[in-house]
């Protein structure tokens, strides 16, 4: 069995590749292209991942605040991972 941390992270890899990022190559295989993107899905996955690694191991908790605000940060969260992505790859 793998320490959680481990877990959570190759499960996020592995969905970000197996089930958005090859699908994609396929497609675009399929639909007469040659383009194949980078592993965009993949990297902005395991930067997710990383921070629920991390919010964990701190002992973060957000259940306490109002629906709306742990929305907001959800969403705040997602959107700032997606152009760390960006830059990164």
């Amino acid at each position: 069995m793998l320490p959680h941390s481990l877990g959570v992270l190759a499960t996020f890899a592995f969905c970000g590749f197996f089930l958005h990022d090859a699908l994609g190559w396929l497609a675009g295989i399929a639909l007469g292209g040659g383009f194949v993107p980078p592993h965009n899905v993949t990297v902005w996955f395991c930067l997710i991942a990383a921070g629920i690694i991390l919010t964990e191991g701190l002992g973060l908790r957000f259940d306490r605040l109002a629906s709306g605000v742990r929305v907001g940060m959800h969403v705040g969260y997602l959107a700032g991972l997606y152009l760390l992505m960006r830059l990164v790859v």
